[in-house]
């Protein structure tokens, strides 16, 4: 069962989970921890922009984050803001809210004291306040067009999805939200200072994430059989640093794969002449790689529009065809469905035939491999069966039912 923290668009969201999110946010800034982040960002520049560390750098900074937020509130997620969506209701703005994060302009956000505030009167508590300066955007505009998006996900290769998603979609919305002097996102240093910044860029890596789980359905789909591997993602990345017609050009290099990104290196970053040493861990460094974040299942969290891998599903277990119950009923049908890894399983029946079955991205098929003795008459694709989220039967050789029996393996 996929135990991951699940991202959702902030339009979406209840009252509930928006005012746990606003909280949390608020908490973390009175902490005095809300702005580092604030001058990491700032000093990052293009150890982190204009190449394709990029997303993989965002995807840590993220992560970062939501995991204070969840030290705040284990229940909070990182919501997105979908910015190719007007986000409204009967005409009224879902996300750009007084109550939320503000609407436009140059607004100040406010709220009772909420560190130290344990046994104060509610009327006691000190008002904390924050200045957050955006453009007088249209409330119900939308930034980017859901065709603009669609030209950087049609795009094959990293090297030019990363470039095109960067300076397209996530320019535009940074532009929307007001990129002219004297607003946030004027610059690197002052960007973070609006928290919808953080929502832009969730919105960011689903876009990324959603490019991934596309391309491995489509290597699943053309490799029946064969594991879908990390190393895959770290090939389709493509900056290795073993190859020099691969390696990232433009020093300092924080670009390749296993380049350690700044400032979880340790080194001291330099912008304006001005060398600071930025310590954004606890104890030690982390020395987090692009390659350490290309797999974000492994990070621990998911999003509403990715279907969860059949990994994550429960499809194991015994199964039996009782089309014969009545009429030569043997050994081939009764079977058992045993995990062999994180992408296969194995079909075996009591007569001892087994056989491979390969997940897919869609929770349907399972893709027979050539161990398959029916596979050259043409059984290529098992079909399961679903009665909302559980599994109540499979279609195996000549498209019959296997009824879903039990989950435990051992009857």
């Amino acid at each position: 069962m996929n135990t991951s923290k699940v991202r959702k668009n902030v339009a979406n969201l209840s009252i509930r989970e928006l005012n746990a999110f606003r909280d949390a946010v608020f908490t973390l800034k009175e902490q005095g921890n809300y702005d580092k982040y604030v001058t990491m960002h700032g000093f990052v520049s293009n150890l982190g922009h204009s190449g394709p560390a990029f997303l993989p750098w965002h995807r840590f900074f993220l992560l970062k984050f939501e995991q204070e937020l969840q030290e705040i509130n284990p229940n909070v997620t990182l919501p997105y803001w979908d910015f190719s969506s007007r986000n409204v209701s009967n005409n009224v703005s879902k996300i750009w809210k007084d109550d939320f994060l503000g609407k436009n302009g140059h607004v100040t956000l406010q709220w009772k004291q909420k560190v130290g505030a344990e046994g104060i009167r509610e009327a006691d508590k000190t008002t904390k306040t924050w200045v957050v300066k955006r453009d007088n955007f249209n409330l119900n505009g939308i930034p980017v067009l859901q065709t603009r998006i669609n030209s950087s996900l049609d795009l094959n290769s990293f090297r030019d999805f990363s470039p095109n998603l960067e300076r397209g979609p996530h320019g535009m919305a940074h532009v929307f939200l007001g990129t002219d002097r004297g607003n946030d996102q004027s610059s690197f240093a002052t960007a973070v200072n609006d928290p919808f910044f953080f929502l832009l860029h969730c919105n960011v890596d689903r876009l990324w994430a959603e490019w991934q789980h596309e391309k491995k359905s489509n290597w699943q789909n053309s490799n029946a059989g064969i594991p879908f591997t990390d190393e895959e993602l770290a090939q389709d990345y493509s900056w290795l640093g073993t190859n020099r017609n691969n390696t990232w050009p433009t020093p300092p290099n924080r670009h390749n794969v296993d380049s350690i990104l700044w400032p979880w290196d340790g080194s001291r970053a330099i912008t304006n002449n001005e060398a600071t040493s930025f310590l954004p861990w606890r104890n030690a460094p982390e020395h987090l790689t692009p390659r350490k974040c290309l797999n974000y299942q492994a990070l621990d969290y998911s999003y509403d529009t990715i279907p969860e891998d059949l990994t994550d599903t429960p499809i194991l277990g015994v199964y039996e065809n009782h089309l014969y119950d009545n009429r030569g009923k043997n050994n081939w049908h009764f079977v058992t469905l045993s995990e062999i890894d994180e992408n296969r399983v194995r079909w075996q029946n009591r007569a001892g035939v087994s056989w491979t079955l390969t997940k897919t991205a869609d929770r349907t098929k399972l893709n027979v491999g050539q161990d398959c003795p029916y596979f050259r008459s043409g059984h290529s694709q098992a079909t399961v069966i679903w009665n909302g989220n559980q599994v109540s039967g499979i279609l195996g050789p000549w498209n019959e039912l296997y009824n879903f029996e039990s989950s435990n393996v051992n009857v």
